[in-house]
């Protein structure tokens, strides 16, 4: 008979980590004797066997469904799934057989057709949107493009004002051409010249002034680059300004 203890001490040590051998020069030092503990140590053994069981191993059919349920899932096409499995030496049976009872993930519902939509796109940047012209804008360009002549047809009048200042002449008792010289001590006769020479250029001055405005008002409305735009118009009429200066400034140091 084996002794109850001795299998309870086994166990124990067992539990704390010995290993049979180490179990065995335990007890034969503590007095227990080879022939007692051998016998002892196989029963402990055969009852741990008994609750040691190895785990069962899944079925390759329900590996091989695993592992297409979680493809499809992960969104990958059922022709390369079957490539995959096939390059991995599955039989095609058995992978039609695991594709059988899989569910497959219902679609969703687009609001328009992925191909639809790509040409609604390509129409867009084809097509550019048109302008729509409201009343109100009409009213607008209207009334900026005769603002915009105004301005003009003021500024060509000084211009030719200032110019016919600077071109009027006279000749004296010796036959002298002298230029930006008053016969009259009031300056009359040098103002009706220059005055004379903006009645002259009347018509050039509104149509100038006209074609001037009309090409601001049809780049500004077809154009994007409106603030740039008013930049380049500034310049340009400030550059003019100078010019009229200039030929201020000559007619006084003469």
């Amino acid at each position: 008979m084996v002794d109850i203890k001795l299998i309870s001490y086994i166990k124990e040590g067992i539990k704390k980590g010995y290993s049979e051998d180490e179990l065995l020069d335990l007890l034969e030092k503590n007095g227990w004797k080879k022939q007692e503990v051998l016998p002892a140590l196989k029963i402990v053994s055969k009852e741990n066997k008994k609750i040691i069981k190895k785990p069962k191993k899944k079925p390759e059919e329900t590996i091989l469904k695993q592992f297409i349920r979680k493809s499809i899932e992960e969104g990958i096409s059922e022709t390369e799934i079957r490539n995959v499995l096939l390059s991995k030496g599955w039989k095609p049976q058995k992978i039609e057989e695991s594709f059988r009872g899989i569910e497959r993930p219902k679609p969703k519902k687009l609001e328009k057709p992925i191909i639809e939509k790509k040409k609604e796109e390509i129409s867009k940047e084809e097509k550019p949107e048109r302008k729509k012209i409201t009343p109100m804008k009409i009213i607008t360009y209207l009334i900026s493009f005769i603002f915009i002549t105004l301005i003009l047809s003021g500024t060509f009048v000084v211009f030719f004002y200032i110019q016919g200042m600077n071109n009027y002449s006279i000749t004296d008792s010796s036959g002298n051409v002298l230029k930006k010289t008053c016969l009259n001590e009031d300056c009359s006769d040098l103002k009706e010249y220059a005055l004379e020479n903006v009645r002259d250029n009347v018509l050039l001055t509104i149509l100038t002034s006209a074609i001037i405005a009309l090409i601001f008002i049809i780049l500004h409305f077809l154009l994007p680059i409106k603030t740039q735009l008013l930049w380049i118009y500034n310049i340009l009429y400030f550059l003019f300004l100078g010019l009229i200066l200039f030929f201020w400034i000559r007619f006084q140091s003469a």
